[in-house]
């Protein structure tokens, strides 16, 4: 059955990447990298030289492919109060996985507040139309529930473009988090699933490890361009953001949010749900196992 296989999803993993970075102006021992953490004023091109930093769009993204593109727009909150990917960011790695060849690229987050208001006032609507994307709608008629064959969670509802895609690219933004301390990339994954979103909230760090295990998404990319500081995860107040410049690139989902975690001044051995991933072997929270590429531009 295809939405259960979800083109047998064992296939979105991705080697781990092969080199040697060293902070600096831009200056590489090795053109691959495992991690890529990049700043920048133009959040645009830190994401392009993020990506390019560990193989480049064409090493996730093959020609004809499937793509979901899964950003957090999750609340009604404009791109300078950070609640919300930046707009730039999604809109460039669409245009990147078009540039690629990827055939078909969808969007998609279950929002938290209004659907049309939260996509509309991010800024993410706009920007997915203009890169070429495909909204996928928040409504019953997209979410197929499946086993999702958890240590906590079995049978529920997620987006079929997740099913049918050939890779989710995670595009999070990184923010203080009420229950978690860090919300990022695995975190971001609750947003892939319908339902009742405080039954998630029950057994939390286990429910994110599970759906971690489940989409395992190719390429995470985390947008710490203006991080939602305090008063998370749906914010309001543009006093509570840090404009920190970052953007944090890796096929290793739980190194990119141990990353990101440090622009919260956080590490990722105290965030429980990265604890918990990293223990069933599904990413690394420890960055002195990786070759990391970080310089500004």
């Amino acid at each position: 059955m295809k939405a259960i296989t979800r083109k047998d999803f064992i296939f979105r993993s991705v080697a781990g990447g092969l080199g040697m970075a060293i902070i600096g102006p831009r200056v590489l021992a090795d053109p691959l990298a495992d991690l890529a953490v990049v700043r920048g004023d133009d959040p645009s091109q830190a994401t392009r030289e993020a990506v390019m930093a560990i193989g480049g769009m064409e090493r996730f993204v093959k020609p004809g492919a499937t793509v979901l593109v899964k950003p957090n727009a999750s609340f009604e909150r404009t791109p300078e109060q950070a609640a919300n990917t930046n707009p730039v960011v999604v809109g460039t790695i669409i245009a990147m996985c078009r540039e690629a060849g990827a055939a078909r690229v969808m969007v998609a987050d279950h929002t938290l507040h209004d659907y049309e208001r939260s996509f509309r006032l991010s800024g993410i609507a706009a920007a997915t139309r203009s890169a070429g994307g495909e909204l996928l709608l928040n409504s019953k008629d997209e979410f197929t529930r499946v086993d999702l064959g958890g240590r906590a969670l079995g049978k529920w509802p997620v987006f079929r473009g997740a099913l049918d895609a050939d890779v989710i690219i995670n595009v999070p933004v990184v923010k203080h988090h009420s229950l978690t301390r860090v919300s990022a990339g695995t975190k971001n994954l609750l947003g892939l699933c319908g339902g009742f979103r405080k039954l998630l909230h029950l057994r939390l760090n286990q429910n994110i490890s599970d759906l971690a295990a489940f989409f395992k998404p190719g390429l995470t990319i985390a947008d710490g361009y203006r991080i939602l500081a305090r008063n998370g995860p749906s914010g309001g107040n543009v006093g509570d953001t840090d404009l920190t410049r970052t953007i944090i690139a890796g096929s290793d989902m739980i190194a990119v949010d141990a990353r990101a975690a440090m622009l919260l001044n956080c590490r990722g051995a105290d965030i429980a749900h990265l604890r918990t991933a990293h223990k069933r072997g599904l990413g690394t929270y420890d960055l002195s196992d990786l070759n990391i590429s970080e310089f500004a531009i």
